[in-house]
């Protein structure tokens, strides 16, 4: 269960691939499932490990012109909502790429320090197959405990699949 919560975050990310030039032609929404592995823990978070690895997360992309919301599903997303205080990641399609990301309402805490997590993803569709990148980094309190959650990063690569759209 530790390792679902982080494993969870894998799934603030979305994509596109651009037919044409044009991003808006190209439906990215759909019921998507969705593997994550962790890449190294440079934010130091609690029951992170590098290169574990999540399979089967649900994820629902909802897209509206240029515009997309990514939903994570199941209980990844039912514990990103319990951590973070919401489950939509919001973003946009441009020229064969989406980018969405969260920046979590709910404040986390590491001794004296306070910080909360903001997650950006960048993911491409080709197909009905998605793969990406989500980058983790921290704002803090400034306070001296906070450390290396000054200017931390942690990352996850995902990938995975939608029900054939064609």
């Amino acid at each position: 269960m530790r390792r679902l919560r982080w494993l969870a975050c894998g799934l603030l990310a979305a994509g596109c691939y651009d037919f044409d030039g044009l991003s808006s032609n190209f439906n990215v929404s759909g019921q998507y499932s969705v593997n994550v592995t962790n890449g190294a823990n440079g934010c130091n978070f609690a029951d992170w490990s590098t290169g574990a690895m999540s399979s089967g997360i649900p994820l629902a992309i909802t897209q509206n012109g240029s515009n997309v919301v990514a939903t994570i599903g199941g209980l990844a997303g039912d514990w990103v909502n319990f951590v973070c205080g919401g489950r939509d990641l919001v973003g946009t399609v441009d020229k064969g790429t989406l980018q969405v990301g969260i920046a979590c309402t709910k404040a986390q805490t590491q001794g004296t320090c306070t910080y909360r997590i903001v997650a950006q993803a960048t993911a491409t569709v080709s197909g009905d197959a998605i793969m990406g990148t989500i980058d983790y980094s921290t704002v803090t309190n400034n306070d001296p405990g906070c450390g290396t959650l000054q200017s931390c990063h942690n990352q996850q690569r995902f990938n995975g699949a939608r029900p054939p759209t064609h």
